[in-house]
């Protein structure tokens, strides 16, 4: 049987492919297996924090002091909905 590619794998790739290093995020029951997909693949600096507004400011701040794509990853809900830049 061949390798099952997940939506996370492939997408974690193409971050990968366009230089991103580190993701910025929140754990949550909705996004563990893009969590999982992270620690399969390697390669990527995690960070997380406890608010969405907080990841989203490291991100921004991240991309603004390095000149490279900051990534915040939030939990679905609510949880997208506080993900703004304060």
């Amino acid at each position: 049987m061949a390798n099952k590619i997940t939506v996370a794998d492939a997408l974690l790739k193409e971050l990968e492919g366009i230089g991103v290093d580190t993701i910025f995020g929140i754990i949550s029951i909705h996004n563990i297996p893009f969590y999982d997909a992270l620690q399969r693949h390697g390669g990527f600096r995690v960070v997380t924090g406890r608010h969405e507004g907080a990841v989203v400011n490291m991100a921004d701040a991240y991309s603004r002091i390095s000149g490279k794509l900051g990534v915040a990853l939030t939990s679905t809900g609510t949880g997208a909905g506080n993900a703004k830049i304060s």
